[in-house]
């Protein structure tokens, strides 16, 4: 059956024309029963590419399989099975056949499964959530956020993982979640295997136990950042994320020498305890600081202590693309 995937989702007009030929089908062979022995391919269609086909890798989320998804098509695709294997042993077979390989190539973990199941569907909006384990939000908001970057996405996608466990691997295991959230058919997305290679102290992230999101980024990141050395995105984080803080000493009252030292950052923490914008947080987070009396600094060009202005600045960075 040549007929183009046009069903997008279980809540979407159903594919009126597939509806049709599958009904005009059972209405055929239920009135001339001799017509089912040369059916053997088509109970293979239905099972195969109408009822419970997979997407492969790169195809557009409106055409992918199964064809059909609404409870109409799919009601129709049922009854014409079982009228083509009522009474016809050779198509019963072929379903049984069928229907055992389906089953075989389901993964099953220690306590989920994975399946079609229309209510499990992508939601329309085109985004996948992610499974709650229990107290992960903080985890889940934060790689939803460093999905919707595409050079991050696309950046570790295109790294291998050479682990011998891919289980344990804190790299693989985000690349799949990624490639999950851009390419699953499914509404959400089951974090447990991140959770259990995501480890602490040489144990699985306990799932109950709320953390602090921006200590999961930066522990997050130096995973990967051990994980990224070799490849050939190896600067792939400071390069998205990385930023650099210039610590500066500079010299007032006749000392015309400057010190300053450089320290790379991926992310800031500042003051927003009464606050009323971000702006000022950063303001007092560059806020100058004079070093004077008792607190001036010893200048090393100078050999004596000196006034000094002290400060940190936030440093330009540019990317030449």
């Amino acid at each position: 059956m040549k007929h183009p995937v046009l069903e997008v989702s279980a809540s979407e007009p159903e594919d009126k024309v597939l509806i049709g030929i599958m009904n005009l089908m059972y209405t055929i062979v239920r009135k001339n029963s001799s017509l089912k022995s040369g059916c053997l391919s088509l109970v293979g269609e239905l099972i195969t590419n109408c009822l419970f086909s997979v997407p492969n890798l790169g195809v557009d989320i409106e055409h992918s399989p199964p064809k059909c998804k609404t409870s109409k098509s799919r009601a129709a695709a049922y009854r014409l099975i079982t009228e083509l294997t009522r009474e016809e042993p050779n198509n019963f077979l072929q379903l049984i056949s069928l229907l055992t390989c389906q089953i075989e190539n389901i993964q099953i973990t220690e306590h989920r499964g994975t399946a079609y199941t229309q209510a499990l569907e992508r939601n329309k909006c085109g985004y996948l959530g992610l499974q709650n384990q229990g107290a992960t939000c903080y985890m889940n908001s934060l790689l939803q956020q460093l999905y919707v970057i595409p050079d991050f996405r696309k950046g570790l996608l295109e790294v291998e993982d050479k682990s011998e466990d891919k289980s344990d691997s804190v790299l693989y295991q985000v690349q799949y979640l990624m490639s999950s959230l851009q390419e699953s058919v499914l509404r959400y997305h089951d974090t447990y295997d991140f959770c259990q290679s995501y480890k602490i102290d040489g144990r699985p992230v306990n799932v109950s136990q709320q953390m602090d999101a921006w200590e999961f980024f930066n522990t997050l990141f130096d995973k990967l950042e051990q994980q990224l050395k070799g490849t050939i995105h190896e600067k792939l984080l400071p390069n998205l994320f990385g930023g650099s803080l210039v610590n500066q000493l500079i010299g007032t009252s006749g000392c015309q020498h400057r010190k300053e030292r450089d320290e790379m950052f991926y992310t800031i923490s500042v003051d927003i305890k009464n606050k009323a914008k971000l702006e000022e947080a950063l303001d007092l987070f560059v806020q100058e600081e004079m070093l004077t009396g008792e607190n001036k600094y010893m200048c090393e060009e100078c050999k004596e202590p000196v006034s000094t202005l002290k400060r940190c600045c936030v440093k330009v960075r540019i990317r030449w693309d």
